[in-house]
């Protein structure tokens, strides 16, 4: 929820920023939209509360705050009259276009501050709904639209230069602003600037390799094996370029289509030679040496990390497992322990053997463990519950979650000696 409203807040100022059609409120809308998509995938709805300079999740927790000025998307809707906001999955990408663009009409709150409720009410949202600040609209000798069949009403009858009645209630003027387009208002640097149209660049770099890919795999099931070669051979420096600049998402778009290819190998002239090499290449880039730099590379997507490491070849996963033991944040050694317990092939036993091996070293240990606690295997559990009784407090406290995620036995931590285990076992 963090994520998704630093990403609203963003595509909030770009549309105030910018004029309508500009490539960067475009692209912040895109990274709103995929958001919204993630979190569709495990929740019913996505709703959150307006306090002033603060947004809060349903469970009263800060998942935003900022400071009391129009710059803050929380004191804008806050200013604005707006209390809490619900998106359903029926939203589309228009309708989150249409949301955004609506705001950005909002020029000045201070002068109407009505203004955004006015803007809101002319759209027909149906999976976004928002709830209005009782005390906004407490004044009896002002009424608001509830609905767009209302507002429709309204201004059908709304004369020009004095205020009307609807159900017998008056009804304040309404005047819809005119949006000045002036760079000298602009609160976003040159610099930022610039950097946004590199990201916007770089994201049609992307759709360019997508489309050439798809184009090339459909040449590479045809072709004859020295001309597959030759292509793979390519492939391959492009790989090797791009894991040097770090950048994942190219990666991950060759890696896709490499494996969609080796998947249709009943579609593939020379196909067992094809995939062949196809394993060879995965194998050559399954060299911790190789991809150290990407993997210890903080700024980078922990999910895309982990994605690329579920690509990788099963020989690397110990490497991976000692990156993740010396890794102190705990988002990006989850994002490495889950890469390597989706590697197809993983060799567990190998892996227990190399704990066993380094028994004495507490943090390889602890990671071996909570990798073991992700891995629905026996020879997993049976190793995790061979170390039962060892003595360091924080061991046994990885052993308790790990056991648990695998449904195995943590009776004989609740009456651990430690509290902390006790604590964590219950």
């Amino acid at each position: 929820m963090k994520e998704l409203t630093a990403l609203i807040e963003k595509a909030y100022r770009a549309y105030r920023i910018y004029p309508r059609g500009h490539e960067i409120p475009k692209h912040f809308l895109r990274q709103v939209w995929e958001k919204l998509k993630e979190l569709f995938a495990s929740r019913a709805e996505i709703s959150f509360y307006i306090e002033r300079n603060r947004i809060l999740d349903e469970e009263g927790n800060i998942i935003l705050e900022g400071e009391e000025n129009e710059e803050n998307f929380s004191w804008f809707l806050y200013k604005g009259g707006i209390k809490g906001v619900v998106i359903t999955p029926q939203i589309s990408l228009y309708e989150l276009k249409d949301f955004f663009e609506a705001i950005g009409e909002v020029s000045d709150l201070d002068q109407d501050k009505y203004a955004l409720l006015v803007a809101l009410n002319k759209q027909n949202f149906e999976g976004i709904s928002y709830e209005i600040a009782p005390e906004f609209i407490e004044d009896e000798n002002v009424f608001i639209p509830e609905t767009f069949e209302e507002f429709k009403k309204l201004k059908e009858k709304e004369p020009k230069s004095e205020p009307i009645e609807v159900d017998e209630k008056p009804v304040a003027k309404i005047e819809i602003p005119i949006i000045i387009e002036s760079r000298e208002v602009f609160k976003i640097s040159y610099e930022e600037e610039q950097l946004l149209q590199e990201e916007i660049e770089k994201e049609r770099e992307q759709n360019k390799l997508d489309k050439l890919l798809v184009y090339l795999i459909e040449i590479l099931k045809e072709s004859d094996l020295p001309n597959f070669n030759r292509i793979i051979d390519a492939i391959e420096e492009l790989l090797l370029i791009e894991i040097k600049n770090k950048n994942l998402k190219r990666i991950l778009s060759v890696f896709k289509n490499l494996k969609q290819l080796a998947a249709s190998a009943g579609q593939l002239v020379w196909a067992t030679e094809k995939i062949k090499r196809i394993e060879f290449l995965f194998r050559k880039i399954s060299d911790s040496k190789l991809i150290s730099g990407i993997l210890e590379e903080d700024k980078l997507n922990n999910k895309e990390i982990q994605e690329f490491i579920a690509h990788l070849k099963p020989p690397v996963a110990i490497d991976i497992l000692e990156i993740a033991a010396k890794t102190g944040k705990h988002a990006r050694r989850n994002a490495l322990l889950k890469g390597i317990s989706k590697i197809e092939g993983l060799d567990i036993n190998k892996i227990t053997q190399y704990l066993k091996s380094n028994i004495e070293r507490k943090d390889l240990l602890i990671a071996g463990i909570e990798l073991l606690g992700m891995l629905s295997d026996e020879s997993s559990t049976r190793f995790l519950e061979s170390l039962k009784n060892m003595e360091d407090e924080d061991i046994r406290i990885a052993l308790v979650k790990a056991l648990f995620s695998l449904k195995g036995d943590i009776s004989p931590f609740i009456n651990d000696t430690s509290s902390k285990v006790r604590l964590t076992a219950y």
